[in-house]
């Protein structure tokens, strides 16, 4: 990439140098800026101001990752604004350049306190997630059920671990404001694989295609945070009403004096952001609390694994009933066992 001009914002730079350091791309970019050299103080004053627009661009990318973090400010229009009157005024460009690093050094302490905090706590663990169904089970069953009430025909991929879904005009809807337009299916189907390695040689096989054919793969990856999850979500958000919850009846597994609650419930910042998101379980016999489980110590307990539980009519009406007082316990142990995690959380993050 050429700029043969030079901008004032530090977005812009961030937005087109990004167009050729894309996704999949092995080769490192080649990127050149076009300046001109003069005499004249005013004007070499001025060049000098650019000169350091590319440098610390170039040097926060590497250090802090995002450019934009240097001026603080949050759109383009603002950030030329800044350039353009320490430019118009004469700024001296040593006193600019402190204004960017003062910036950068802002952000450093955040850097240094998870750095120190990483430091003098336990090494890292990483826990493989053990989930009722994998994310194309998940997806594939969901589709199955929607089918019932709504047209939504699915099918597994024949050649690689994947489906096909029919894209409906509300999923169109979603997957618009959440994927890029090269991301979109380009016809009625999305096709989607949580086979990685082959979603690298799908990449590489269509960065190779001609200009004139599609430079995205006809399989996408299913990644974690698909946009699809969040809107079959909400679509079985709405398969129980308010105050509504499923009951499964497991006469071969739990006494018929056990009980199990699952339950999720978050603590938030006061930003909204949730600090403690859980799901688990609440264990009753007779009526009486017995301790929490976690989701994976409910699986183990109860056998919910990806088979199909026949309906074998064994809940009574007094037994929901019986089941159904225990409410106002469950959700004061319920908040009992999330202040857990809120304690343990405030305990890590507080800085004497």
């Amino acid at each position: 990439m050429i700029h043969f001009d030079i901008p004032w914002s530090l977005m812009v730079f961030q937005q087109r140098n990004g167009r050729i350091d894309r996704y999949g791309q092995k080769k490192r970019p080649d990127i050149r800026y076009m300046l001109i050299e003069s005499n004249n103080p005013r004007i070499k004053g001025d060049m000098r101001i650019i000169e350091i627009l590319i440098t610390k661009e170039e040097q926060a990318l590497k250090n802090i990752g995002d450019p934009a973090l240097l001026l603080g400010k949050f759109s383009i229009e603002d950030e030329e604004l800044v350039v353009s009157e320490a430019i118009e005024g004469g700024s001296d460009p040593s006193a600019f350049e402190a204004t960017l690093d003062s910036g950068e050094e802002e952000f450093d302490p955040f850097e240094a306190l998870m750095a120190a905090s990483a430091e003098d706590s336990a090494p890292v663990q990483v826990k493989t997630e053990e989930t009722l169904f994998s994310d194309l089970d998940y997806l594939y069953q969901a589709f199955a059920y929607l089918n019932h009430s709504e047209s939504h025909p699915v099918e597994k991929l024949q050649t690689v671990s994947g489906l096909e879904v029919m894209v409906t005009p509300d999923m169109r809807k979603r997957l618009t404001a959440l994927l890029p337009e090269e991301a979109m299916p380009q016809g009625d189907y999305l096709r989607l694989s949580d086979d990685k390695a082959f979603c690298m040689t799908e990449m590489k096989r269509s960065m190779q295609n001609s200009m004139a054919e599609t430079a995205w793969p006809k399989v996408q990856y299913l990644w974690k945070l698909h946009p699809l999850f969040s809107w079959v979500n909400d679509k079985a958000g709405l398969l129980f009403g308010r105050g509504e919850a499923p009951i499964l009846g497991l006469p071969d597994v739990l006494n018929p004096s056990e009980a199990i609650f699952i339950v999720t419930g978050s603590i938030p910042n006061m930003k909204s952001t949730p600090l403690v998101d859980e799901w688990f379980g609440l264990l009753y016999e007779n009526g009486v609390y017995r301790g929490s489980l976690t989701m994976n110590e409910v699986l183990k307990k109860t056998n919910l694994r990806n088979v199909n539980i026949p309906n074998s009519n064994t809940l009574t009406e007094e037994s929901i009933a019986d089941t159904a007082k225990l409410l106002p316990d469950v959700v004061e142990k319920a908040k009992q066992y999330l202040q857990g995690f809120y304690s343990s959380h405030a305990k890590r993050i507080l800085v004497r």
